[in-house]
């Protein structure tokens, strides 16, 4: 697992380790030209992960945990992100 960015920890230990991040992001409510006001969102990521041997590794992700509706730019004509995802991952390192 890579490192935790702002607002985010994890641990390892023995076989297991885990991350979190937690973050806020604020309105936008004066947009610039070819912007739209957009609502502030509260997003929360996890994983959780197993070594079964030492070159072998199982991990369970999940993003947008709280299915949050939200924009990742201003953009006026940028989608709505994702909603709730998650993944199985194994990683093999010789």
């Amino acid at each position: 697992m890579g490192e935790p960015g702002p607002g985010g920890g994890g641990l390892a230990a023995h076989r297991w380790s885990w991350e979190a991040r937690l973050e806020q992001r604020d309105d936008i409510d004066r947009p610039g030209s070819g912007e739209k006001a957009i609502p502030g969102t509260t997003l929360l990521s996890a994983s959780l992960g197993y070594r079964l041997r030492p070159d072998l590794t199982v991990t369970l992700s999940g993003a947008n945990l709280l299915d949050e509706e939200y924009f990742n730019s201003a953009d006026d004509k940028v989608p709505l992100a994702p909603g709730r995802s998650l993944g199985l991952a194994l990683a093999w390192q010789p």
